[in-house]
């Protein structure tokens, strides 16, 4: 039978004692849950939160349909996070996982919800637009809730301005990386045609740096345009293909140097220069080696 994730987070500027106390608190679970699932707690909720905590309420999650659900905190580490699993319920499995991170200005909610639904075949099939769709109603609702009653700005406006920062952020990195390709792109253009390189093999290369790099392009313009919880993700592939691109131009460089550098040993035997003397190259350098080389093309304007 298969097992479904949910994954939600939520940031608020509050701090991290304020955010444990209300939802550790199974007293406010009442207040953000919909009215429409006539949420009741049976046990009585005066109590501290503990491991091995037994909680019991009647929920109509679906179809007006009254059930029981017993719930055990199965594990608790004060202010950091608690778990709760179903003993008796809607669910063949429920795990919850709610932790509170701390962050710059506040703190972030996370849940991760670990679930199996019952009815087998016929469960899996009312799944996506039945259960799914309500667990998305019910948490966001939830989210909803957090920000009335703690006066917060709309999570939209909040997740917008985070989102702004971490593309900053992304395209600050990866324009230290693009400087790095101009620079080898200034190299192979200073670099003379080299016999024996081999077109096709510096055309292929040439070609891969390109889609990289296309690739790249691609990516930013769409994680620019995704919501926050993919484009981390975007970014991070693209910041990959900006890597490739590198190689591909690296490598191009090294062979290039290596052929160079051959060719310059083979300069020196024709010249009868066997004590290792400097060679006159084009364009008035006088080059002795391969880092006497790199090191006269990055002067070149």
């Amino acid at each position: 039978m298969k097992v479904y994730r949910l994954h939600k987070k939520q940031k608020l500027p509050i701090d991290k004692k304020t955010a444990w106390d209300f939802l550790s608190n199974p007293k406010n679970l009442k207040t953000i849950t919909p009215d429409y699932m006539s949420f009741d707690m049976v046990t009585p909720s005066d109590k501290k939160m503990y491991a091995g905590q037994i909680l019991q309420y009647i929920v109509t999650p679906i179809l007006g349909i009254k059930t029981k659900w017993v719930s055990e905190i199965t594990h608790i580490d004060e202010g950091n996070y608690f778990v709760d699993v179903q003993l008796f319920g809607p669910y063949s499995l429920w795990h919850h996982k709610h932790f509170i991170n701390e962050i710059e200005g506040g703190v972030e909610m996370e849940d991760i919800v670990d679930y199996k639904i019952p009815l087998g075949i016929l469960g899996q099939m009312v799944h996506p637009f039945l259960v799914k769709p309500k667990l998305e109603e019910i948490f966001a609702y939830r989210t909803k809730k957090l920000e009335e009653l703690l006066d917060l700005p709309d999570s939209k406006e909040i997740i917008k301005q985070d989102q702004k920062k971490e593309r900053k952020d992304v395209v600050a990195q990866q324009n230290e990386t693009l400087r790095d390709i101009a620079e080898f792109d200034k190299i192979s253009a200073a670099l003379p045609a080299v016999k024996g390189l081999g077109e096709m093999a510096d055309t292929e290369l040439n070609e891969v740096a390109q889609k990289a790099m296309d690739a790249y392009d691609d990516l930013m313009d769409l994680g620019m345009n995704v919501d926050s919880r993919y484009s981390g993700r975007i970014f991070e592939v693209a910041g990959n293909f900006l890597r490739n691109a590198i190689d591909a131009k690296s490598g191009k460089i090294d062979k290039k140097l290596k052929m160079i550098e051959l060719q310059l040993k083979k300069q020196k035997l024709d010249q009868g220069n066997k004590d290792g003397g400097p060679v006159e190259e084009s364009d008035g350098f006088v080059i002795s080696d391969r880092n006497e080389l790199m090191k006269k093309l990055l002067k070149k304007d």
